[in-house]
Protein backbone atom coordinates (compact mmCIF):
# COMPACT_ATOMS: atom_id res chain seq x y z
CA UNK A 1 0.00 0.00 0.00
CA UNK A 2 1.40 3.82 -1.11
CA UNK A 3 0.40 6.17 1.62
CA UNK A 4 1.47 10.03 0.27
CA UNK A 5 0.59 13.28 2.15
CA UNK A 6 -0.26 16.09 0.77
CA UNK A 7 -0.67 17.03 -3.26
CA UNK A 8 2.35 15.92 -5.79
CA UNK A 9 3.85 19.63 -5.62
CA UNK A 10 7.01 22.09 -4.61
CA UNK A 11 5.93 25.02 -2.63
CA UNK A 12 8.31 28.04 -2.19
CA UNK A 13 6.77 31.33 -0.14
CA UNK A 14 7.70 34.37 1.60
CA UNK A 15 5.48 36.03 2.68
CA UNK A 16 2.34 37.04 0.26
CA UNK A 17 4.72 35.98 -2.59
CA UNK A 18 4.35 32.39 -3.55
CA UNK A 19 5.47 29.66 -5.86
CA UNK A 20 3.75 26.21 -6.85
CA UNK A 21 4.89 23.85 -9.31
CA UNK A 22 4.40 20.17 -9.78
CA UNK A 23 7.68 17.82 -8.81
CA UNK A 24 9.64 18.50 -11.91
CA UNK A 25 9.67 22.30 -11.16
CA UNK A 26 6.74 23.06 -14.22
CA UNK A 27 3.25 24.90 -14.10
CA UNK A 28 0.32 23.24 -15.98
CA UNK A 29 -2.46 25.13 -16.69
CA UNK A 30 -4.69 22.54 -14.36
CA UNK A 31 -4.86 22.99 -10.66
CA UNK A 32 -3.39 25.85 -8.39
CA UNK A 33 0.08 25.97 -9.78
CA UNK A 34 1.80 29.06 -10.61
CA UNK A 35 3.42 32.27 -9.48
CA UNK A 36 1.06 33.90 -6.86
CA UNK A 37 1.30 37.42 -5.19
CA UNK A 38 -1.67 39.49 -3.70
CA UNK A 39 -4.40 37.36 -4.83
CA UNK A 40 -3.06 37.43 -8.61
CA UNK A 41 -1.48 34.42 -10.63
CA UNK A 42 1.47 36.33 -12.55
CA UNK A 43 2.39 32.99 -13.84
CA UNK A 44 0.41 30.76 -15.04
CA UNK A 45 2.40 28.24 -17.17
CA UNK A 46 6.36 26.97 -17.47
CA UNK A 47 7.53 24.34 -19.43
CA UNK A 48 11.16 23.67 -20.14
CA UNK A 49 12.43 21.90 -23.32
CA UNK A 50 15.07 20.37 -24.59
CA UNK A 51 15.31 20.65 -28.28
CA UNK A 52 11.64 20.31 -27.68
CA UNK A 53 11.94 17.52 -25.55
CA UNK A 54 10.47 17.66 -22.44
CA UNK A 55 12.90 17.02 -19.44
CA UNK A 56 12.88 13.87 -17.17
CA UNK A 57 12.39 14.44 -13.39
CA UNK A 58 15.47 12.44 -11.20
CA UNK A 59 14.42 14.04 -7.84
CA UNK A 60 13.38 17.41 -5.96
CA UNK A 61 13.01 18.79 -2.80
CA UNK A 62 12.70 22.29 -0.96
CA UNK A 63 15.40 22.74 0.55
CA UNK A 64 14.31 25.43 2.81
CA UNK A 65 10.44 26.70 2.93
CA UNK A 66 12.19 30.05 0.67
CA UNK A 67 13.89 27.59 -1.42
CA UNK A 68 13.43 24.24 -4.06
CA UNK A 69 16.42 22.80 -6.13
CA UNK A 70 14.95 20.18 -8.68
CA UNK A 71 17.28 17.17 -10.97
CA UNK A 72 16.50 16.69 -14.04
CA UNK A 73 17.81 14.67 -17.01
CA UNK A 74 17.38 13.99 -20.73
CA UNK A 75 15.68 11.66 -22.41
CA UNK A 76 17.15 10.01 -25.40
CA UNK A 77 17.16 12.51 -28.76
CA UNK A 78 18.81 13.07 -31.59
CA UNK A 79 21.06 17.24 -31.51
CA UNK A 80 21.11 19.36 -34.12
CA UNK A 81 24.58 17.69 -35.41
CA UNK A 82 22.93 14.63 -36.27
CA UNK A 83 23.90 12.13 -33.24
CA UNK A 84 22.43 10.28 -30.65
CA UNK A 85 22.33 11.21 -27.46
CA UNK A 86 21.21 8.98 -24.82
CA UNK A 87 19.02 8.95 -22.02
CA UNK A 88 20.77 10.56 -18.86
CA UNK A 89 23.62 12.16 -20.76
CA UNK A 90 22.50 15.56 -19.72
CA UNK A 91 21.86 17.01 -16.11
CA UNK A 92 19.96 20.16 -15.43
CA UNK A 93 19.72 21.67 -12.19
CA UNK A 94 16.59 24.73 -11.42
CA UNK A 95 17.55 26.10 -7.92
CA UNK A 96 14.94 28.44 -6.83
CA UNK A 97 14.60 31.07 -4.36
CA UNK A 98 11.35 33.59 -3.26
CA UNK A 99 12.10 36.84 -1.87
CA UNK A 100 9.79 39.03 -3.06
CA UNK A 101 10.59 38.17 -6.30
CA UNK A 102 11.95 34.99 -7.59
CA UNK A 103 15.07 34.17 -8.18
CA UNK A 104 16.37 30.93 -10.55
CA UNK A 105 19.13 29.81 -11.65
CA UNK A 106 19.23 26.80 -14.48
CA UNK A 107 22.91 24.63 -14.58
CA UNK A 108 23.42 21.74 -17.79
CA UNK A 109 26.24 19.28 -17.25
CA UNK A 110 27.07 17.25 -19.77
CA UNK A 111 28.35 13.86 -18.57
CA UNK A 112 29.04 12.43 -21.80
CA UNK A 113 31.93 11.73 -24.28
CA UNK A 114 30.78 13.52 -26.98
CA UNK A 115 30.03 17.06 -27.64
CA UNK A 116 26.56 18.17 -27.72
CA UNK A 117 24.68 20.87 -29.04
CA UNK A 118 20.90 21.60 -28.50
CA UNK A 119 18.23 24.73 -27.41
CA UNK A 120 16.86 25.10 -23.73
CA UNK A 121 13.64 26.70 -24.24
CA UNK A 122 11.49 27.97 -21.49
CA UNK A 123 7.40 28.63 -22.38
CA UNK A 124 5.94 31.04 -20.14
CA UNK A 125 2.84 32.15 -19.99
CA UNK A 126 0.48 34.68 -17.18
CA UNK A 127 -2.99 34.81 -17.22
CA UNK A 128 -3.23 37.10 -14.12
CA UNK A 129 -6.23 35.24 -12.91
CA UNK A 130 -7.81 35.91 -9.54
CA UNK A 131 -7.14 33.69 -6.99
CA UNK A 132 -11.42 33.31 -6.71
CA UNK A 133 -11.21 32.29 -10.16
CA UNK A 134 -8.65 29.83 -9.85
CA UNK A 135 -10.22 28.22 -7.44
CA UNK A 136 -14.03 27.85 -9.11
CA UNK A 137 -12.45 26.73 -12.56
CA UNK A 138 -14.53 30.12 -14.29
CA UNK A 139 -12.13 32.86 -15.78
CA UNK A 140 -13.17 35.65 -17.28
CA UNK A 141 -11.12 38.03 -19.55
CA UNK A 142 -11.80 41.44 -18.56
CA UNK A 143 -8.51 43.08 -19.35
CA UNK A 144 -5.46 43.10 -21.49
CA UNK A 145 -2.29 41.18 -21.90
CA UNK A 146 0.55 42.35 -24.02
CA UNK A 147 3.93 40.88 -23.83
CA UNK A 148 6.99 41.77 -25.22
CA UNK A 149 10.92 41.25 -25.30
CA UNK A 150 13.73 43.29 -24.71
CA UNK A 151 16.43 41.63 -26.51
CA UNK A 152 18.95 44.49 -25.24
CA UNK A 153 18.17 44.23 -21.33
CA UNK A 154 17.14 40.21 -22.19
CA UNK A 155 13.89 40.63 -20.78
CA UNK A 156 10.92 39.05 -21.14
CA UNK A 157 7.32 41.28 -19.85
CA UNK A 158 4.10 40.53 -19.60
CA UNK A 159 1.38 43.20 -18.50
CA UNK A 160 -2.15 42.86 -17.59
CA UNK A 161 -4.26 46.19 -17.26
CA UNK A 162 -7.85 46.88 -16.92
CA UNK A 163 -8.89 50.07 -16.40
CA UNK A 164 -6.58 50.88 -13.47
CA UNK A 165 -6.11 47.50 -12.25
CA UNK A 166 -2.42 46.94 -13.56
CA UNK A 167 -0.13 43.75 -12.47
CA UNK A 168 3.18 42.75 -14.68
CA UNK A 169 5.57 40.17 -14.57
CA UNK A 170 8.94 40.38 -15.97
CA UNK A 171 11.29 37.49 -16.47
CA UNK A 172 15.11 38.96 -16.15
CA UNK A 173 17.99 36.75 -17.25
CA UNK A 174 20.79 38.25 -15.47
CA UNK A 175 24.21 36.09 -16.57
CA UNK A 176 23.77 33.92 -19.67
CA UNK A 177 27.06 32.66 -21.49
CA UNK A 178 25.36 32.16 -24.91
CA UNK A 179 23.21 33.43 -27.44
CA UNK A 180 19.72 34.51 -26.21
CA UNK A 181 16.53 35.16 -28.00
CA UNK A 182 12.54 34.72 -27.97
CA UNK A 183 9.75 34.12 -30.12
CA UNK A 184 5.93 33.25 -29.60
CA UNK A 185 6.42 33.24 -26.12
CA UNK A 186 9.58 30.84 -25.50
CA UNK A 187 13.07 31.86 -24.50
CA UNK A 188 15.80 30.00 -26.28
CA UNK A 189 19.42 29.35 -24.72
CA UNK A 190 21.54 28.05 -28.11
CA UNK A 191 24.06 26.08 -25.65
CA UNK A 192 26.99 24.15 -26.60
CA UNK A 193 28.66 21.76 -24.17
CA UNK A 194 31.94 19.98 -24.42
CA UNK A 195 32.18 16.72 -22.25
CA UNK A 196 32.17 17.13 -18.90
CA UNK A 197 31.40 21.02 -19.20
CA UNK A 198 28.89 22.77 -17.21
CA UNK A 199 26.68 26.08 -18.45
CA UNK A 200 24.50 28.14 -16.26
CA UNK A 201 22.36 30.93 -16.44
CA UNK A 202 20.32 33.01 -13.98
CA UNK A 203 17.22 35.08 -14.31
CA UNK A 204 14.70 36.82 -11.83
CA UNK A 205 11.00 36.66 -11.60
CA UNK A 206 9.68 40.41 -11.21
CA UNK A 207 6.02 41.29 -9.92
CA UNK A 208 4.44 44.28 -10.15
CA UNK A 209 1.31 45.85 -9.11
CA UNK A 210 -0.30 49.24 -8.55
CA UNK A 211 1.88 49.77 -5.69
CA UNK A 212 5.16 48.61 -5.65
CA UNK A 213 7.68 46.25 -7.88
CA UNK A 214 8.77 42.65 -6.22
CA UNK A 215 11.95 42.91 -7.12
CA UNK A 216 14.86 40.13 -6.06
CA UNK A 217 18.52 40.85 -4.49
CA UNK A 218 21.36 40.04 -6.65
CA UNK A 219 22.37 36.97 -4.40
CA UNK A 220 22.76 33.03 -5.53
CA UNK A 221 21.05 29.52 -4.41
CA UNK A 222 23.83 28.61 -2.39
CA UNK A 223 24.41 32.04 -0.87
CA UNK A 224 20.64 32.15 -0.06
CA UNK A 225 20.55 28.71 1.94
CA UNK A 226 23.56 28.75 3.33
CA UNK A 227 23.49 28.06 7.57
CA UNK A 228 26.89 29.52 8.28
CA UNK A 229 26.40 33.00 6.66
CA UNK A 230 23.33 35.05 6.86
CA UNK A 231 23.51 37.01 3.44
CA UNK A 232 20.35 38.08 2.58
CA UNK A 233 17.15 39.91 4.27
CA UNK A 234 15.38 36.98 3.88
CA UNK A 235 17.96 35.07 6.32
CA UNK A 236 18.11 37.80 8.78
CA UNK A 237 14.21 37.59 9.34
CA UNK A 238 14.35 33.60 9.35
CA UNK A 239 17.09 33.71 11.79
CA UNK A 240 15.92 36.81 13.86
CA UNK A 241 12.34 34.61 13.60
CA UNK A 242 14.36 31.31 14.91
CA UNK A 243 16.10 33.28 17.74
CA UNK A 244 12.98 34.73 19.58
CA UNK A 245 10.82 31.66 19.72
CA UNK A 246 10.84 29.67 23.03
CA UNK A 247 13.72 27.63 22.99
CA UNK A 248 12.57 23.93 24.17
CA UNK A 249 15.05 20.83 25.20
CA UNK A 250 14.76 17.57 25.10
CA UNK A 251 16.64 14.27 25.98
CA UNK A 252 14.03 13.28 23.37
CA UNK A 253 15.55 14.25 20.04
CA UNK A 254 12.07 13.39 18.05
CA UNK A 255 10.40 16.26 20.10
CA UNK A 256 12.89 18.66 19.28
CA UNK A 257 12.94 17.67 16.02
CA UNK A 258 8.85 17.92 15.70
CA UNK A 259 9.24 21.75 17.56
CA UNK A 260 11.87 23.10 15.44
CA UNK A 261 9.84 21.50 12.54
CA UNK A 262 6.45 23.02 13.34
CA UNK A 263 8.70 26.39 14.13
CA UNK A 264 10.36 26.68 10.87
CA UNK A 265 6.57 26.15 9.33
CA UNK A 266 4.87 28.62 11.31
CA UNK A 267 7.59 30.63 10.45
CA UNK A 268 6.87 30.70 6.47
CA UNK A 269 3.62 31.56 7.31
CA UNK A 270 4.55 35.33 8.37
CA UNK A 271 2.85 38.34 6.46
CA UNK A 272 4.62 41.15 7.55
CA UNK A 273 3.61 43.84 9.28
CA UNK A 274 6.39 46.29 9.28
CA UNK A 275 4.30 49.65 10.46
CA UNK A 276 3.47 47.66 13.45
CA UNK A 277 7.34 47.11 14.61
CA UNK A 278 10.23 44.31 13.01
CA UNK A 279 9.23 41.69 14.70
CA UNK A 280 5.26 41.66 14.86
CA UNK A 281 3.94 39.13 12.09
CA UNK A 282 0.80 38.17 11.50
CA UNK A 283 -0.06 34.42 10.51
CA UNK A 284 -1.46 33.64 6.78
CA UNK A 285 -4.60 30.86 7.05
CA UNK A 286 -2.26 28.68 4.26
CA UNK A 287 -0.35 28.64 0.98
CA UNK A 288 -1.73 28.70 -1.83
CA UNK A 289 -5.39 30.17 -1.20
CA UNK A 290 -5.21 31.89 1.59
CA UNK A 291 -2.46 34.10 2.07
CA UNK A 292 -3.58 36.71 3.22
CA UNK A 293 -5.37 38.66 6.61
CA UNK A 294 -8.01 36.34 8.28
CA UNK A 295 -10.01 36.96 11.29
CA UNK A 296 -11.18 33.80 13.00
CA UNK A 297 -7.98 32.01 11.36
CA UNK A 298 -4.85 34.42 13.03
CA UNK A 299 -7.13 35.25 16.30
CA UNK A 300 -6.78 31.02 16.65
CA UNK A 301 -3.40 30.90 15.69
CA UNK A 302 -2.36 33.61 18.03
CA UNK A 303 -3.89 32.16 20.98
CA UNK A 304 -2.83 28.94 20.09
CA UNK A 305 1.49 30.30 19.64
CA UNK A 306 0.75 32.25 22.57
CA UNK A 307 3.83 30.40 24.61
CA UNK A 308 5.84 30.31 21.51
CA UNK A 309 5.39 34.19 19.72
CA UNK A 310 2.50 36.20 21.70
CA UNK A 311 3.83 38.79 18.73
CA UNK A 312 1.75 37.08 16.35
CA UNK A 313 -1.09 38.34 18.64
CA UNK A 314 0.02 41.79 18.43
CA UNK A 315 0.14 41.57 14.74
CA UNK A 316 -3.17 40.79 14.48
CA UNK A 317 -4.72 42.82 16.75
CA UNK A 318 -3.09 45.60 15.03
CA UNK A 319 -4.24 44.78 11.29
CA UNK A 320 -7.84 43.82 12.70
CA UNK A 321 -7.84 46.54 14.68
CA UNK A 322 -7.61 49.22 12.08
CA UNK A 323 -10.49 47.12 10.05
CA UNK A 324 -13.13 47.16 12.10
CA UNK A 325 -16.29 48.02 10.63
CA UNK A 326 -18.12 51.11 11.24
CA UNK A 327 -21.07 51.08 9.22
CA UNK A 328 -23.75 48.66 8.21
CA UNK A 329 -23.08 47.32 4.92
CA UNK A 330 -25.17 44.24 3.86
CA UNK A 331 -23.14 43.55 0.75
CA UNK A 332 -20.33 43.01 3.30
CA UNK A 333 -22.29 41.60 5.71
CA UNK A 334 -20.60 44.70 7.74
CA UNK A 335 -22.37 46.25 11.17
CA UNK A 336 -20.58 48.56 13.54
CA UNK A 337 -17.74 47.08 15.51
CA UNK A 338 -17.83 43.71 14.13
CA UNK A 339 -14.27 42.13 13.20
CA UNK A 340 -13.39 41.42 9.59
CA UNK A 341 -13.23 37.39 8.45
CA UNK A 342 -11.12 38.21 5.20
CA UNK A 343 -9.80 40.94 3.38
CA UNK A 344 -8.89 40.53 -0.23
CA UNK A 345 -6.90 42.22 -3.30
CA UNK A 346 -7.48 40.72 -6.48
CA UNK A 347 -8.91 42.10 -9.36
CA UNK A 348 -12.52 40.65 -8.48
CA UNK A 349 -12.15 42.45 -4.93
CA UNK A 350 -10.94 45.79 -6.73
CA UNK A 351 -13.96 45.99 -8.66
CA UNK A 352 -16.30 44.67 -5.94
CA UNK A 353 -17.47 41.74 -8.20
CA UNK A 354 -17.12 40.16 -4.32
CA UNK A 355 -17.93 41.99 -1.62
CA UNK A 356 -13.63 41.19 0.10
CA UNK A 357 -12.73 44.93 0.93
CA UNK A 358 -12.90 43.51 3.79
CA UNK A 359 -15.94 40.99 4.23
CA UNK A 360 -17.15 40.63 7.82
CA UNK A 361 -19.01 37.21 7.63
CA UNK A 362 -18.18 35.66 10.30
CA UNK A 363 -20.37 35.44 13.97
CA UNK A 364 -16.83 34.78 16.24
CA UNK A 365 -14.03 36.57 15.23
CA UNK A 366 -15.39 39.93 17.34
CA UNK A 367 -15.47 37.89 20.64
CA UNK A 368 -12.04 36.18 19.38
CA UNK A 369 -10.76 39.32 19.45
CA UNK A 370 -11.83 40.63 22.97
CA UNK A 371 -10.28 37.11 24.08
CA UNK A 372 -6.83 37.38 21.81
CA UNK A 373 -6.65 41.07 23.56
CA UNK A 374 -6.70 39.62 27.14
CA UNK A 375 -4.27 36.70 26.53
CA UNK A 376 -1.46 38.56 25.02
CA UNK A 377 -1.90 41.89 27.79
CA UNK A 378 -1.52 38.89 29.82
CA UNK A 379 1.54 37.43 28.30
CA UNK A 380 3.41 40.60 27.27
CA UNK A 381 2.63 42.33 30.59
CA UNK A 382 1.77 45.44 27.98
CA UNK A 383 0.38 48.04 29.90
CA UNK A 384 -1.01 50.21 27.01
CA UNK A 385 -2.36 47.78 25.21
CA UNK A 386 -5.48 47.78 26.89
CA UNK A 387 -5.60 51.96 26.02
CA UNK A 388 -4.42 51.60 22.69
CA UNK A 389 -7.53 49.32 22.19
CA UNK A 390 -10.04 50.83 24.06
CA UNK A 391 -12.05 52.11 21.88
CA UNK A 392 -12.13 49.35 19.78
CA UNK A 393 -12.72 46.78 23.01
CA UNK A 394 -15.99 49.29 23.48
CA UNK A 395 -16.78 49.06 19.91
CA UNK A 396 -16.51 45.31 19.49
CA UNK A 397 -18.77 45.00 23.24
CA UNK A 398 -21.16 47.01 21.46
CA UNK A 399 -21.42 44.86 18.58
CA UNK A 400 -21.92 41.31 20.49
CA UNK A 401 -25.06 43.13 22.62
CA UNK A 402 -26.70 44.57 19.44
CA UNK A 403 -25.84 42.28 16.33
CA UNK A 404 -24.01 39.14 18.16
CA UNK A 405 -27.36 37.55 19.37
CA UNK A 406 -30.27 38.65 17.01
CA UNK A 407 -31.83 35.72 17.16
CA UNK A 408 -33.30 36.40 21.01
CA UNK A 409 -35.66 38.36 19.06
CA UNK A 410 -37.40 35.49 17.84
CA UNK A 411 -40.26 34.21 20.34
CA UNK A 412 -42.39 31.53 19.88
CA UNK A 413 -45.98 31.28 19.77
CA UNK A 414 -46.17 32.24 23.52
CA UNK A 415 -43.78 34.67 23.52
CA UNK A 416 -41.14 32.99 26.09
CA UNK A 417 -37.76 32.98 24.14
CA UNK A 418 -36.48 28.89 23.28
CA UNK A 419 -34.55 27.10 25.58
CA UNK A 420 -31.65 26.96 23.03
CA UNK A 421 -31.58 30.71 22.77
CA UNK A 422 -32.30 31.59 26.86
CA UNK A 423 -28.68 28.93 26.63
CA UNK A 424 -27.15 31.28 23.78
CA UNK A 425 -28.30 34.45 25.45
CA UNK A 426 -26.98 33.30 29.10
CA UNK A 427 -23.45 32.34 27.57
CA UNK A 428 -23.13 35.70 25.51
CA UNK A 429 -23.90 37.44 28.55
CA UNK A 430 -21.53 35.27 30.69
CA UNK A 431 -18.62 36.06 28.18
CA UNK A 432 -19.11 39.60 28.25
CA UNK A 433 -19.07 39.80 31.72
CA UNK A 434 -15.73 37.82 31.85
CA UNK A 435 -14.30 40.48 29.23
CA UNK A 436 -15.05 43.61 31.16
CA UNK A 437 -13.75 41.77 34.00
CA UNK A 438 -10.54 40.88 33.02
CA UNK A 439 -9.96 44.33 31.08
CA UNK A 440 -10.49 45.92 34.20
CA UNK A 441 -8.14 43.53 36.14
CA UNK A 442 -4.36 44.11 35.73
CA UNK A 443 -1.80 41.54 35.34
CA UNK A 444 0.21 39.66 37.72
CA UNK A 445 3.80 40.07 38.00
CA UNK A 446 4.38 36.46 38.52
CA UNK A 447 7.28 34.02 37.04
CA UNK A 448 5.83 31.52 35.44
CA UNK A 449 7.75 28.03 35.63
CA UNK A 450 7.18 25.34 32.63
CA UNK A 451 8.86 22.60 34.48
CA UNK A 452 5.57 21.20 36.18
CA UNK A 453 3.75 21.63 32.88
CA UNK A 454 2.80 18.08 31.47
CA UNK A 455 5.76 17.59 28.90
CA UNK A 456 7.71 14.49 27.03
CA UNK A 457 10.05 12.80 29.32
CA UNK A 458 13.55 14.46 29.33
CA UNK A 459 11.80 18.17 28.01
CA UNK A 460 12.25 21.35 29.83
CA UNK A 461 11.12 24.70 28.98
CA UNK A 462 13.51 27.67 28.59
CA UNK A 463 11.91 30.28 28.64
CA UNK A 464 10.43 32.07 31.89
CA UNK A 465 7.78 34.80 31.41
CA UNK A 466 6.73 37.43 33.26
CA UNK A 467 2.87 38.36 33.22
Amino acid sequence: MRISVGPPILTINHSSTFMVTDLAGQIQPEGHLGIFSDDTRFLSYYACYLDGHPWTRVTSTTTTYYAAQIYLTNPTFVSRNGSTIKAGTIALVMNRVVEEGIHEELQLTNHGLETVSFNLELVLRSDFADIFEIESGKQVRRGRIETQWNQEQRELATTYTNEDFYRRLIYQIRQCPCTVHSANGRIIFEVTLEPGETWQTSANYILADNDHVRKVSDYSYAEAINPDVINTQIERLHADWCQSVTKVSSSNSLFEQIYQRSVSDLGALRLFDYDAGSDIWVAAAGVPKFVTLFGRDSLIVSLQTMIVHPNFALGALHQLGQRQATEYDDWRDSEPGKILHEIRSGELAKFQQIPHTPYYGTADATALFLITLHEAWKWTGNESLLSDYRDVISRSLDWIDRYGDLEMASKNTDGVPQKELIIKAGRIRMMRSFILMVLKSKPQKRCVSFKDTPLMPGCEWQRSLTI
